[in-house]
């Protein structure tokens, strides 16, 4: 499924009962973390979903997820996902991380964005993407 024209979506699912976190890097530098909840926005308009099982508290949805307006500022961003905390559980899992939206490049891809692979004890990935204005 996209998100409206007007939005931006970064998601980052798994399927381990472990603590993954999802950082996006902003054109400017700034960072948009799970500090970046509710009311609280970065200033390029990035609110992010917050810690899906934070301190190993396994949460129903292992889904984080930070989203920006129309109104996000062009240029380049990278979505950044590593593990926090494996929980002791030694167990195996898989990840996606997923940006959709309108005016979406990667080099020669456009549309949805998408990296996935499995978990494991040195897990960290990113997924550079660019947003053109397409106004």
């Amino acid at each position: 499924a996209r998100v409206a024209a007007e939005g931006l979506a970064v998601e980052l699912a798994w399927t381990a009962a472990v603590d993954l976190d999802l950082e996006v890097i902003e054109p400017d530098g700034a960072v948009c973390t799970f500090a970046d909840t509710g009311e609280v926005a970065t200033e390029a308009g990035g609110s992010h979903s917050g810690d899906a099982n934070a301190f190993c508290t396994m949460q129903i949805t292992n889904l984080e997820r930070v989203t920006y307006p129309a109104t996000r500022p062009a240029g380049s961003y990278r979505a950044r996902a590593a593990l926090a905390d494996d929980c002791a559980l030694n167990q195996r899992g898989f990840f996606t991380l997923t940006v959709r939206g309108a005016g979406l490049t990667s080099g020669a891809a456009s549309g949805d964005l998408a990296v996935s692979g499995e978990v494991t004890a040195t897990f960290t990935t990113s997924l550079p993407f660019d947003v053109v204005d397409d106004s």
